[in-house]
This record gives C-alpha cells, structure tokens and sequence, in this order.
C-alpha cells in the first residue's frame, strides 16, 4: 500500500490520501513543548538546550505548499512531528500529531481512509515540486541564511494578516489549518 506514494526530499509524502508534511527531528533526551510557544527544550546529561518549535516550522512548510499548489486546493495536507527512538516525548501539549519514528507508518495507515488524488495529480504534484527545488548552492545558501535571520529575529508568523491577532489551529474539511 505504502509503495503507491512519491516522496519529496524529507518533508512532503504524496499519497493518494493527501500531502503528509512531515517535520523531522534527531533529537536525544528528554523533549519538552508545546504549540503556542516559539521554542521546545532538549533536556540531556543534565543540560537543557532550546530548539524552535517544530510544529511552527510544519506550518510553514504546509503554507508555502498551499501557495505552491494553488491549483489542487482540496488537497489536505497532514502535519506530523517525528522525533527518532532516542529521544523521550514529555508534557508535549498539542493536538497535532508529534510522535517518534517508530509510529509513522502507523499513522499514516490510519489517516489513509478517502483517496483526494489519481496518480496523474500525484505525478503533477511532484513534477512541480521538483521543478521549484533549489539546486543552486548559492541561492540555496542564501535562502538559509535568510530563513535563520528570520527566525533569530523572532519574526511571528503566526499572526493574521487582516486583524494582527494571534492564529491557532482549526480542524477543517480538507485537515488542519491556521485560523
């Protein structure tokens, strides 16, 4: 069953079920988090270490695909956090999935129930996805050292555009989103 997807380097699995947009982390020790703050905490050998949220970091990746795939917009797209067996999941608040490796494929078995795209819209998707990949390595440099500025300057970009206020997760027709 699993063999009818195209992957997309190591964030997007496209399926027949949808887009399932998945945020790795090799992280050892204990893992602390929760949604609404811009940093979880590694705990090991008695030392604690910050690292931005990785359910932050889904959602931007989800809507930059949103904006790159304008054109399939009943796709639902389906976050997952996977951390490696190494690491220990502690307090982790939020009803998004954040899981260890060894429960992905269990997860992706149960959230693969209706079929949103044929193979024909798997091929479009992933020729287009692979036609945006930056294989420059100065632009793709560049575009790293942009993206770390942005998030050591603490830019929020989970704030609505229309209002200011503060976005938070909705469960809607076609999966999750920020509302």
């Amino acid at each position: 069953m699993i063999a009818e997807f195209l992957t997309l380097s190591k964030i997007a699995l496209i399926y027949k079920y949808g887009i399932f947009v998945i945020e790795t982390k090799n992280y050892q020790g204990w893992i602390f988090g929760n949604g609404s703050s811009d940093f979880w905490t590694q705990t090991i050998y008695n030392k604690k270490y910050q690292f931005r949220n990785p359910v932050l970091q889904n959602w931007e990746h989800i809507k930059t695909l949103k904006i790159v795939l304008s054109e399939f917009p009943s796709i639902p797209y389906r976050p997952i956090i996977v951390f490696t067996e190494n690491s220990t999941l502690k307090n982790i608040t939020f009803e998004f999935p954040v899981i260890r490796s060894g429960g992905l494929y269990q997860y992706i078995l149960k959230n693969s129930t209706t079929e949103y795209l044929s193979y024909e819209q798997m091929d479009q998707i992933f020729q287009k996805l692979i036609s945006l990949n930056n294989s420059d390595k100065v632009a793709r440099k560049s575009h790293i050292t942009k993206a770390k500025t942005l998030q050591q300057s603490g830019a929020k970009s989970l704030t609505c555009p229309k209002c200011g206020g503060r976005l938070s997760i909705k469960n809607g027709k076609y999966g999750m989103f920020y509302g």
